[in-house]
């Protein structure tokens, strides 16, 4: 996926230049963002498996189903109840949320898919064009970035409000609890579709002489070459060309055949400008924190 900010500036286009949608500006951004909460709990988690010793799939079958339409906006109505007060502000939350998909379906993907068809489709719609580090994200990321301080700087918002009641509470409860138990429920389809190649992961063995594919893994050794993804340490064997190419640390997709508990790639990725993703997320993050702050009104101040 693109990073934090890209997803930040590209929604709340319509609120910066249309002043009729100028009070959307936070209800557009929650769209933007809500989606990619879950991928930044699984970095947590993936951190804290060794020290928690959770299953690693959980991350997979658990935190994806989040980072979909449907879960965007069962995330969005929650936003909602918590801010929204009039129809448009939950639609321009969904605008915001299929802004976000748009975004992502540009981005070629390796090992794992985009779930657009939750929870009745597992697999990817379609391709693909750019790897999320090509260097026109980074150049998008650099522009969204300079976009948002420009914006943050110059533009009078409209402010943001915590509008709590009764009914919302309860409405709010009733949505986070089917988000929380859905995942449960659609587990046994996560492993049917081998989404994510989690029966890889389950037992690797089972794909002696099949293909397999992973999706941005972190290279751990280089003598032998070995990564790790999910909490599994997998050795492999890079393409001739590659092999002075990868050093320690580097994050790296690719395909290959499993024979004798390694991995023959036959396609690779190296992500060079991963870390860059990541930092302009970070600060995509940061911004949007700054945005709601400066912006942040309790009811009896208004």
């Amino acid at each position: 996926m693109p990073d934090l900010s890209t997803h930040f500036a590209f929604a709340v286009l319509p609120s910066v230049f249309f002043k009729r949608f100028r009070n959307l500006f936070f209800f557009f951004a929650f769209g933007a963002i809500l989606p990619d909460i879950p991928p930044a709990f699984y970095v947590a988690m993936d951190y804290g498996f060794n020290l928690f010793n959770f299953d690693p799939t959980f991350a997979i079958w658990y935190m994806q189903p989040w980072h979909t339409p449907l879960g965007g906006m069962l995330l969005g109505v929650v936003a909602f109840l918590l801010f929204g007060n009039k129809v448009n502000d939950l639609l321009a939350i969904f605008a915001g949320i299929i802004s976000h998909f748009i975004l992502d379906s540009i981005q070629k993907r390796i090992g794992i898919s985009l779930l657009l068809g939750y929870p009745f489709y597992f697999k990817d719609l379609f391709d693909g064009l750019l790897f999320s580090d090509h260097i026109l994200f980074l150049v998008f990321s650099i522009i969204s970035t300079l976009f948002l301080i420009f914006v943050l700087l110059t533009f009078k918002l409209p402010v943001v409000r915590l509008r709590i009641s009764f009914f919302r509470l309860i409405g709010i409860l009733f949505f986070l609890t089917i988000i929380f138990i859905l995942p449960f429920f659609t587990k046994e389809f996560f492993y049917k579709s081998d989404f994510h190649y989690l029966n890889f992961f389950k037992d690797p063995s089972s794909y002696e002489g099949k293909n397999v594919a992973i999706c941005v893994a972190e290279v751990i050794s280089i003598n032998p070459w070995k990564i790790k993804e999910l909490n599994h340490v997998i050795e492999f064997v890079p393409p001739p060309q590659y092999i002075n190419r990868i050093n320690i640390k580097d994050n790296i997709s690719f395909k290959g055949l499993y024979k004798d508990n390694r991995i023959y790639v036959n396609f690779l990725y190296l992500h060079k400008r991963y870390r860059f993703k990541v930092l302009f997320s970070l600060v995509g993050l940061v911004l949007f924190v700054i945005f709601f702050i400066f912006n942040y009104q309790k009811e009896a101040e208004l």
